[in-house]
């Protein structure tokens, strides 16, 4: 505040002065004290061949209090921070009032931008490439290259540019698309060559099996697998060794103890016999000699179900849509659930982890019951509501630590400033912008 004064009245000095065409007398010696070191810079007077008139004029700069804030100095030298910028080599002075520095020069952000400490004027470069300045609408910069952009449609490929139209990029190759393909990071020739998931090969002599290349005249592909064509075949997507064991209508049976029976194979040990018929064990069952489905129909003392909207709950049959068995009982699932093996109310119960609670006052956290008044579950984890807390799927602790946007922080060196975390040590936060301290202020919500 006491700057913003002394700035001030120079100014109305300085207009008294040419109102009255009367320069200032030259200022005494200034006392050195640990308050202000060395004298100001005052500005040099005009020469006149005889002393004016002196007007009666307000209070001269070194009548003033001498209590005031030292300079500021750059790299040694004094400056004023209206009208410098503190540079790499020195004060430098502004051409605008939002003039920021490009290595040991200044520039103006809303015309001109500053690469590798080189000032470009935006009519004619927009961005820097590999520390140089280049306009946007002319070229592209790949892998910090400039490189052309003749059309809208051309695009960075490595460290060079393609026309997305006839070209393509494989890894950082080019290729042209309608004779070449792209294999992995590999270019591939269309007329003679195909892609094996990332291996090119030649498709006359040689085939894809799965992420394999193969030799047909030598090996088969079986479902992704490759075989000798002189001992094994393929039997529905399955190898087989043609020696041993056959196909039989899709399926590979062991010649020794199986047969194929018009085209089923069947074994005493994995295959039953139901009213004259041949079934599997696996998904096929008699009840009161009758075959069905298990995977569609079940059986119930001696009667057969489908599964589909019924089951047996000891021997008797009920609607899986409306009820459900539970240890033997069968229950009303409008109103009620099973919880290791025992049924209870679900408007005012719960299970969790094989124990029934009630909703009151508690819930389950991965299997875990806890008291909702004094904790939480963040993740499946249980915490402490008065010293903890939720922070996308973490559990922190509030008295050290913060949650900004998801992301957690320590509160002793850090603060946010929504969305982004920022170091309160170096930086301030303007509203929702973050900005650095030494270069500059917040007024009222917006930088100054």
């Amino acid at each position: 505040m006491l700057k913003a004064l002394i700035i001030q009245a120079f100014l109305l000095l300085a207009q008294v002065e040419q109102s009255f065409h009367w320069h200032w007398p030259q200022p005494p010696t200034w006392p050195q004290s640990p308050m202000w070191p060395h004298p100001p810079m005052w500005p040099h007077p005009p020469i006149w061949p005889h002393p004016p008139m002196w007007p009666r004029h307000p209070m001269l700069p070194w009548e003033w209090p001498r209590h005031r804030l030292p300079p500021l100095t750059c790299n040694g030298k004094h400056y004023s921070a209206r009208t410098h910028l503190c540079c790499k080599d020195g004060p430098v002075l502004k051409s605008t009032t939002s003039s920021m520095c490009c290595g040991t020069d200044s520039f103006d952000p809303a015309a001109q931008i500053c690469c590798n400490e080189k000032v470009y004027d935006k009519s004619t470069a927009n961005s820097c490439c590999g520390g140089i300045g280049m306009s946007t609408s002319t070229h592209k910069c790949c892998e910090g290259n400039i490189q052309m952009k003749p059309t809208a449609t051309t695009v960075c490929c490595g460290t060079n540019a393609v026309d997305t139209v006839t070209e393509g990029c494989c890894d950082t190759h080019g290729y042209t698309k309608a004779t070449h393909g792209c294999c992995g990071k590999q270019v591939f020739e269309r007329l003679v060559e195909m892609c094996c998931v990332n291996n090119k090969y030649n498709f006359l002599a040689e085939g894809c099996c799965g992420n394999d290349v193969y030799t047909r005249t030598t090996h088969g592909c079986c479902a992704g697998q490759i075989y000798t064509n002189a001992d094994k075949g393929c039997c529905n997507s399955q190898v087989y060794d043609t020696g041993t064991h056959g196909c039989c209508a899709g399926q590979i049976y062991t010649r020794a103890d199986k047969a194929c029976c018009d085209p089923n194979v069947y074994n005493a040990g994995t295959h039953g016999c139901c009213g004259g018929q041949i079934y599997t064990k696996a998904d096929k069952a008699c009840c009161n000699s009758q075959l069905y489905d298990t995977v569609t129909h079940g059986c119930c003392g001696s009667q057969i179900y489908t599964k589909a909207d019924k089951a047996c709950c000891n021997s008797q049959l009920y609607d899986t849509v409306t009820h459900g068995c539970c240890a033997g009982q069968i229950y009303t699932r409008a109103d009620k659930a099973c919880c290791n093996r025992n049924v209870y109310f679900t408007g005012t119960h719960g299970c969790c982890g094989g124990q029934i609670y009630t909703k009151a006052d508690k819930a389950c956290c991965n299997s875990q019951l806890y008291d909702t008044v004094t904790h939480g579950c963040c993740a499946d984890q249980i915490y402490i509501k008065l010293e903890e807390a939720c922070c996308n799927l973490h559990v922190y602790f509030t008295g050290t630590h913060g949650c900004c946007a998801g992301q957690i922080y320590a509160t002793a060196d850090k603060a946010c400033c929504d969305p982004h975390v920022y170091n309160t040590g170096t930086h301030g936060c303007c509203g929702l912008i973050i900005y650095p301290k030494a270069n500059h202020n917040c007024c009222n919500g917006a930088l100054c």
